[in-house]
């Protein structure tokens, strides 16, 4: 299997981390939300889903030849615990930063838009307990305040995944195969307030598409066809996100709908969602083409994961900065565009720096060196990052 970096599936990051900010923006940036905000802007939550599909296609596609290897050679257990430094090396110095900086806000500001200093507290511990999911899931079920910190949810969902996938990896390939085919539909059937946070069938879906393009001379002609028709791709593309948006609309119902309404409208959210990754990993221009929108979302792609971590802070904040200095009254008639202009430029320069700074350094192999002393102990194994394992 190949695990070169696959472009296309940057711009489908792009895509998503972008829809993702719109979905946000009611509600943390512009609270409460405006009458003039378009009634379907919530389904571009759908981003997450996604992003979802995406990692577990990324991770499969890099982890099933890396166990395989490890398995012929008697390494197995070396080889999961490098897959598992180069997550953590890849994704907690950043995210740590940006669980200390809301911390630091909230106990220099006192009670707030970033809720109380308890509160925030205790949100970070439970994200870097990788649990924020449940205690999300508890304060909505209880009408709690979700802070600031609410987005790490998917987050501490990615990372119970990568816990657990190497386990499920083990099985033989048509095994394995089958048992996430029926183990998807199950998840999509599961209902309460603890289900919208648990919610694997998308990262389930994308290990699956992974472990089926591990396939062989079979996959490859179907590769090869969709390529030969590449000028139509963007086209499906767009009505594929569009379905997949529809459909995440329909869940918002899903308390007064039947069962199996939910229950389709999930699975169309992870088929769908999965469908797109497959048209990206063909990596001929698919998606969106290879003209200026493809080199946007290209950038926007890579800085995908600071862009995620930063941007509720960066909303709070510019609704912090809104009222304590009462801008509205200056603003006159612009003050959504003025907050709009401050949040998205604070979104922007934060995640760059974050990018920069703290994203680049990760990837070397030299930095951090914290992680390789406690999970690699006398570098039993060359750890490196694969350039396509990324969130």
């Amino acid at each position: 299997m190949q695990t070169r970096r696959l472009s296309d599936l940057d711009a489908l990051r792009g895509i998503a981390v972008a829809i993702v900010i719109l979905a946000h923006i009611p509600g943390n940036l512009l609270a409460p939300a405006r009458s003039w905000m378009p009634p379907f802007s919530s389904a571009f939550a759908v981003g997450v889903d996604i992003f979802f599909a995406i990692s577990g296609f990324v991770i499969g596609r890099s982890l099933l030849p890396d166990l395989r290897r490890g398995m012929a050679s008697g390494a197995l257990w070396p080889a999961i615990r490098a897959f598992w430094l180069r997550r953590a090396k890849r994704l907690l110095p950043a995210a740590y930063l940006w669980l200390v900086i809301p911390c630091v806000l909230s106990l220099a500001l006192g009670t707030s838009l970033f809720g109380t200093p308890q509160s925030v507290l205790q949100a970070a511990v439970a994200a870097m307990l990788d649990v924020f999911n449940a205690l999300l899931a508890y304060r909505f079920l209880h009408q709690l305040y979700p802070g600031p910190l609410f987005h790490y949810w998917s987050l501490s969902l990615e990372e119970q995944f990568y816990f657990a996938v190497p386990a499920v990896i083990l099985l033989p390939r048509r095994w394995l195969i089958l048992a996430l085919l029926c183990a998807i539909p199950l998840i999509c059937a599961t209902r309460g307030p603890y289900a919208g946070v648990f919610r694997f069938e998308e990262l389930l879906s994308g290990l699956a598409l992974a472990a089926f393009e591990d396939g062989g001379p079979r996959f490859s002609v179907l590769k090869k066809s969709f390529i030969r028709q590449r000028r139509f791709l963007p086209f499906v593309s767009l009505a594929l996100l569009l379905g997949v948006m529809q459909l995440d609309m329909g869940t918002l119902g899903a308390a007064f709908a039947p069962r199996w309404h939910l229950w389709l409208a999930r699975l169309g959210i992870s088929a769908g969602s999965t469908l797109l990754v497959f048209l990206a990993a063909r990596d001929c221009g698919g998606l969106v083409g290879r003209g200026v929108v493809y080199r946007l979302l290209l950038g926007i792609g890579r800085r995908s994961y600071s862009i995620y971590l930063v941007h509720i802070s960066a909303f709070f904040g510019t609704q912090e900065i809104m009222a304590r200095l009462g801008i509205p009254e200056i603003a006159g008639g612009y003050t959504d565009a003025l907050t709009l202009l401050i949040g998205l430029g604070l979104v922007t320069a934060f995640s760059e720096a974050t990018y920069r700074l703290v994203e680049r350094r990760a990837w070397r192999a030299h930095a951090f060196p914290a992680f390789s002393k406690v999970l690699l102990p006398g570098n039993i194994i060359a750890v490196s990052e694969p350039s396509e394992e990324k969130l």
